[in-house]
């Protein structure tokens, strides 16, 4: 992956296994909150980072189209709601660096995605 200049991070977490997560503020801004169509997400930063650090019941899966993604769900009782969190990594195999592509509300998790063991 290209070096990101600090001033472009809006946040840095490691996942439950100890990866690595970055999200730029550029996907921040134009793709999660402010200038998308989730622009409830916006102010929502800590529930992605909590989302990423402790999925719900340990649960992470892989993207049904890419390989080198991997999802996270965490479900919050306040909103009745799964926070899906969407994590593109380096590689297929997913053991370097993830990068936040997307972070959403939604009622149920999605079908087709199956559990990362």
């Amino acid at each position: 992956m290209q070096h990101i200049n600090r001033a472009d991070i809006k946040f840095e977490t490691k996942d439950f296994r100890g990866r690595k997560i970055t999200c730029t503020r550029v996907r921040w801004i134009d793709h999660i909150a402010e200038n998308s169509h989730h622009a409830y997400m916006d102010g929502l930063e800590d529930y992605v980072i909590e989302a990423i650090n402790n999925p719900h019941n340990g649960y992470r899966c892989y993207d049904r189209a890419y390989k080198n993604r991997r999802v996270y769900y965490k479900y919050y009782e306040a909103w009745d709601e799964y926070l899906k969190v969407v994590v593109e990594f380096e590689d297929n195999k997913c053991e370097g660096e993830g990068f936040v592509c997307t972070a959403y509300q939604q009622s149920e998790k999605t079908r087709g995605e199956r559990p990362e063991l």
